[in-house]
């Protein structure tokens, strides 16, 4: 029998969008994955402020993080932290994607449906 998992995109900036006036899409190609398959999904942020936007992170604060929990509300323990210290310039009104693999930042190892989450710090 296949196992999978089933996701559940949310994003989240600051407070909203009023907040950062940036726009956050979390997107995947697919619902449902096999246990231990790759899990890709893609980021598009969006700037909608009138100003570039500078996208900077440390060790100790990524600009860009994730959060999963399991349909119970549990969160899923992180094995790791995307690099995010490369600085990211996103010029007014334009849209800059990155397409992340979840499997190796979480211990997903059991079937089950998902929430996933992202988060952008300025």
């Amino acid at each position: 029998m296949k196992r999978f998992l089933a996701f559940l995109l949310v994003t989240s900036a600051c407070a909203g969008v009023a907040c950062a006036q940036i726009r956050i899409q979390l997107q995947s190609d697919k619902e449902f994955f096999l246990l231990y398959e790759s899990i890709p999904v893609v980021v598009s942020l969006q700037n909608i402020s009138g100003r570039t936007l500078q996208l900077e992170g440390t060790t100790d604060r990524p600009w860009l993080s994730f959060g999963i929990v399991e349909e119970s509300g549990s969160p899923v323990r992180q094995l790791g932290q995307l690099n995010t210290e490369q600085t990211v310039l996103i010029p007014a009104g334009q849209t800059v994607s990155r397409t992340v693999d979840l499997m190796p930042l979480f211990e997903l190892r059991s079937r089950g449906s998902y929430r996933v989450q992202a988060q952008v710090n300025l």
